[in-house]
């Protein structure tokens, strides 16, 4: 939760989370706000819903982000070469969320065919 916040309060933050229904939407929006993320600077409209992992790639795409934090490795591996910089939280080379948003640490290598790109 810490990483979350801390990113909500420093960069212009993006939020999505695949939801199927207005209800499921809404307790998305609930879970930020008892989390103290709307407080922290995150803004309600930059919290955005797709109903699969497909169309948060597709939405993350037109974002154009420099970069994005992935808990779906297969979003990650499309989001490749469009995306300057994508960590995939859970993995050996970001293993918590935490670590995948540290602003300061150095890109690395997610396979030896999709390397991230490094921002300056």
């Amino acid at each position: 939760v810490a990483a979350l916040m801390n990113l909500c309060a420093s960069v212009e933050l993006f939020v999505f989370a695949i939801a199927d229904s207005d209800e499921r939407e809404e307790q998305v929006v609930a879970a930020l706000e008892a989390m103290g993320a709307f407080s922290s600077g995150l803004r309600k409209h930059r919290v955005m819903f797709s109903s699969t992992p497909e169309g948060r790639a597709s939405m993350i795409r037109q974002l154009q982000p420099g970069l994005h934090l992935e808990a779906v490795p297969s979003v990650a591996e499309t989001l490749a070469g469009k995306v300057p910089q994508v960590r995939v939280v859970g993995s050996p080379e970001w293993p918590t969320l935490g670590e995948a948003a540290d602003l300061k640490a150095s890109p690395r290598r997610i396979s030896d065919t999709a390397p991230l790109s490094a921002a300056s």
